[in-house]
């Protein structure tokens, strides 16, 4: 095998490498209208401080969001109606504001807290920017 046909292999597999998160709308899981039983599952992944997450919820959805009990395991309560898709939708949402890279579109990404400011630090790219 020649050195060329080798570093196509290896591109190849670079290139099918898949880094997106991916939020499911049977994921998540909304009963009563007001309970998010499963966030523990879906918001782990993501790597980010929680309760940044869970404020962001609260004010795209302009109600209180807040977790079941002070251990974090039993869910996030709402205080209006909402219902899966509205949940999933601001997810995305915080997918690609929080943790995209907006150069490469990496989710391999670190959140970092500096002078008062958010940013993000892509593994990929190196890059480095504050987020508004």
């Amino acid at each position: 095998m020649s050195y060329s046909e080798r570093l196509d292999i290896i591109y190849d597999k670079l290139n099918s490498r898949k880094d997106d998160y991916q939020v499911h709308l049977g994921e998540v899981n909304i009963t009563e209208r007001k309970f998010f039983k499963n966030a523990k599952q879906i918001l782990k992944p993501f790597k980010r401080p929680p309760d940044h997450i869970i404020n962001f919820i609260g004010t795209e959805m302009k109600c209180s969001v807040n977790w079941i009990s002070s251990n974090k395991n039993d869910g996030l309560i709402f205080s209006s109606n909402v219902n899966s898709k509205n949940v999933t939708n601001i997810l995305v949402k915080y997918i690609n504001r929080y943790i995209k890279c907006n150069y490469c579109k990496s989710t391999n990404t670190k959140y970092k807290y500096n002078n008062k400011k958010a940013g993000l630090y892509c593994r990929n790219c190196k890059s480095e920017y504050t987020i508004d």
